[in-house]
């Protein structure tokens, strides 16, 4: 639908989570961008009166109206260039936790689709079964939520407010799906 709306030039109204609520916003859609792991529709906002990066799983619903618009001219889309600085680093940082995680060699490449090899232990033991990931991050909370969409795959070993973080919300997910 977005394609044929940038093609027809028609607006759209979007139904669309953000960071503080569900909203409604009629906007140009001018492109389609991926940038960060994400499809975003580049759009004039009415509402705003300026161009918005809109991310596409945000988007509840579209409508493509009879509304034409004319292309405006686009400047350089603007991406936050800091993208991710404080989740992961190699290095310890001001402000930065050590985070150590342990897993089993057989789901190493299921793991990489969500975090860099990079942070993968170096030289393990061809016969060993477990491997570790060590980083350093500013965000626990973000690393937390990280950790329960590998949660199978992974186990916590240092910093134990992360551990008792996850196992907290672990307790919670585990309460709401008891019979």
């Amino acid at each position: 639908k977005l394609h044929q709306a940038i093609y027809q030039q028609k607006c759209v109204r979007l139904e669309y989570v953000s960071k503080k609520a569900r909203l409604i916003r009629i906007v140009e859609p001018h492109k389609l961008v991926f940038k960060q792991s994400y499809w975003y529709i580049y759009a004039f906002c009415k509402e705003k009166n300026d161009f918005r990066l809109f991310k596409l799983n945000r988007i509840v619903s579209l409508e493509i109206l009879n509304e034409q618009f004319q292309l405006r001219a686009i400047t350089n889309i603007k991406f936050d260039e800091n993208y991710g600085e404080n989740l992961f680093s190699t290095e310890r940082k001001p402000g930065f936790v050590e985070v150590l995680l342990e897993y089993d060699i057989s789901n190493e490449y299921a793991i990489t689709s969500k975090i860099d090899a990079s942070f993968f232990e170096k030289n393990i033991v061809p016969e060993s079964k477990i491997a570790k990931i060590h980083f350093y991050t500013a965000d626990l909370s973000w690393i937390a939520d990280f950790i329960l969409g590998i949660v199978d795959k992974v186990k916590v070993i240092s910093p134990p407010e992360l551990y008792y973080e996850v196992q907290q919300r672990l307790k919670k997910i585990n309460t709401s799906y008891k019979g």
